[in-house]
């Protein structure tokens, strides 16, 4: 067995209680892939495999592809020795299942990036550490909500599904950690052409978060603009709506 590498955030999952809520809450059937991100030592990987899945594990460590690639049979699990933030996601279709025990220095952007290439899955069931997934579920006027809020809100419906403690990791992470699932909303919030305009509202809106609309927003928008697009430029900005910051980005974008 291998040691953990610190610099790729490896903390691998080892309660077998958590690795049978994981699987319960995966909605798929025997014999149907599954995309697994991270499956390091393959804790996750052979309840899996055990179940009769076939999967596809994306694993950034050259020592844990080998590790899995002899474990397994080719049939049961095919390894991916690639960074996911660099796998082309777009090959998913809608019947495909994504899960995973996310490294906590990309699970942000690997999400982001999701909604970016306009991803197509059934659902995902993501572990990642905790203050992540409460920013990706926070509704307006949480101290948690939002850029990442927003933009993952625009294109996925986030579910909260467990905590999970640090002692059921090997070696065990200073934080907690929260499992959630994604699923593509029936319709997108946002098209791919206002995601930019989108960005750059909302990195202006909560540069300063405790500032109001009108200051924060100052940059692209005059009072008068903020009030004409529904926006009181008095509120803080976390208590906008998510369709608040998409009217935002239309203007932008109108005006830009």
């Amino acid at each position: 067995m291998y040691r953990k590498n610190k610099s790729l955030g490896q903390h691998f999952l080892i309660d077998q209680n958590v690795l049978n809520d994981i699987l319960n809450h995966i909605e798929a059937n025997p014999n149907e892939e599954v995309y697994e991100i991270g499956p390091g030592a393959g804790a996750l990987t052979e309840c899996l495999v055990r179940y009769g899945l076939v999967v596809k594990a994306i694993e950034l460590d050259k020592r844990w592809c080998h590790w899995l690639k002899k474990k397994y049979d080719e049939k049961a699990l095919k390894v991916i020795n690639q960074d996911a933030l660099q796998f082309s996601w777009q090959i998913l279709c809608a019947e495909d299942v994504v899960v995973g025990n996310l490294p906590y220095n990309i699970a942000s952007e690997l999400m982001c990036s999701w909604v970016e290439s306009q991803i197509t899955f059934k659902n995902a069931i993501l572990m990642m550490q905790k203050e992540v997934a409460d920013r990706a579920m926070a509704s307006p006027g949480s101290k948690h909500y939002g850029r990442l809020s927003i933009v993952l809100q625009t294109y996925f419906k986030v579910d909260p599904l467990l905590k999970v403690p640090p002692e059921a990791f090997d070696p065990p992470p200073k934080v907690q950690s929260a499992v959630i699932r994604l699923s593509l909303l029936p319709e997108k919030l946002c098209s791919f052409e206002l995601l930019e305009p989108l960005r750059k509202v909302t990195a202006a809106a909560f540069s300063q978060r405790r500032k109001k609309c009108k200051h924060g927003l100052a940059i692209y928008f005059t009072v008068q603009d903020l009030k004409n697009i529904g926006v009181d430029p008095e509120l803080r900005p976390e208590f906008l709506e998510v369709n608040q910051f998409i009217q935002l980005a239309e203007e932008y974008k109108k005006n830009s």
